[in-house]
């Protein structure tokens, strides 16, 4: 494992619509919950697009950067690296198009149509994927 006591192959699987934007680099980030054997920094991260189907897809593999605690409220999103202060307009903004989303409503709308809200979990960023 490179990272600093990470799942010894972390694999991260995502839905057509987000694959393409981490094909495309347009988005290097994601939230998920935590895992019973967590993902670190510095771990080489597996990407695919519906690893669990007979349509899946390997998208690349990249280090993971940076994690960060996170709470998604109704609208609000809440980073440990911030003391859990509500994000601004403008972090708002930048967080959730870094996620591979439009605006707020539609983060907000997925996470509400997704999960149980508070959602409570970690935000996992990497760099350049390798194919």
């Amino acid at each position: 494992m490179a990272g600093t006591g990470g799942v010894a192959m972390p694999v991260l699987s995502f839905q057509p619509w987000k694959a393409t934007l981490v094909e495309q680099g347009l988005s290097r980030q994601t939230v998920r919950r935590e895992r019973k054997h967590p993902i670190c920094k510095g771990d080489q991260l597996y990407l695919w697009q519906s690893q669990r189907s007979s349509n899946r897809r390997r998208l690349g593999t990249a280090i993971c950067t940076n994690k960060d605690g996170i709470t998604i409220e109704q609208s609000i999103i809440r980073l440990c690296s911030t003391a859990y202060a509500p994000l601004d307009d403008a972090a708002l903004l930048a967080f959730v198009r870094a996620d591979g989303f439009e605006d707020p409503d539609q983060f907000f709308k997925f996470f509400q149509d997704h999960y149980t809200l508070p959602f409570r979990g970690v935000v996992l960023h990497w760099g350049e994927v390798t194919v």
